[in-house]
């Protein structure tokens, strides 16, 4: 929260500046932006850290679906589709639902900022393994880039470019909730361009109630 105020009220200021300092307002909210997704972005680690999850039985496909609806907005301004691959039935495993939705959220999130204009992003889940199920999201988009393929969850730092500021936090909270829930997480390329993360979770972890 003490780091939260102060960039909130960075913008709210950003925002008096009138035309006449338009580009300069939008390069002081960029900033303040890109911090206060570091402030969040580091809060979240470091729960995951210390205190690991908070595991309970959930239906994840519910989860999923309104992680994907979390996006539609950001999808619809880009023309991009997104495909839905999640059963209609209950599909429970023993998580931390808070954890899985934002790291679902990410995920999601990353895929719709990075994929092209008209592109798609899928989403799917299914039973994989006996005791295990699958979350996958795979893009058209252009692939993570050289730097990022060799490890693509170490943090590389905070950026901006063409698709807006980045904390550079995102995938390595999506792997840390993985490794958190026990699960396992593979990058791939999609055959069609763009990239895959396929995620496995136990159905049920050891010692959950």
């Amino acid at each position: 929260h003490d780091m939260r105020s102060p960039q909130v009220a960075i913008m709210a200021l950003a925002a008096e500046l009138g035309a006449d300092n338009a580009a300069l307002a939008s390069r002081i909210r960029s900033q303040a932006q890109l911090t206060l997704g570091l402030a969040d972005g580091f809060v979240q680690l470091a729960r995951v850290r210390e205190v690991g999850a908070d595991f309970e039985s959930h239906n994840l496909a519910f989860l999923l679906q309104e992680a994907v609806d979390r996006c539609h907005a950001p999808a619809m301004a880009k023309g991009i589709t997104l495909e839905r691959d999640i059963p209609d039935d209950l599909v429970f495993a023993d998580i931390d639902p808070g954890q899985i939705s934002r790291m679902a959220g990410n995920l999601i999130g990353n895929a719709v900022k990075y994929t092209q204009y008209g592109g798609r992003v899928i989403i799917s889940l299914a039973l994989a393994d006996p005791g295990e199920v699958q979350i996958s999201v795979t893009d058209n988009g252009p692939g993570l880039p050289p730097e990022r393929q060799r490890d693509p969850f170490t943090r590389f730092g905070s950026r901006s470019n063409s698709e807006g500021p980045s904390a550079g936090l995102g995938l390595a909270f999506v792997k840390r909730v993985v490794d958190a829930h026990h699960g396992r997480i593979e990058v791939r390329p999609n055959a069609g361009g763009g990239t895959v993360f396929d995620i496995r979770l136990p159905v049920t972890q050891p010692g959950a109630d």
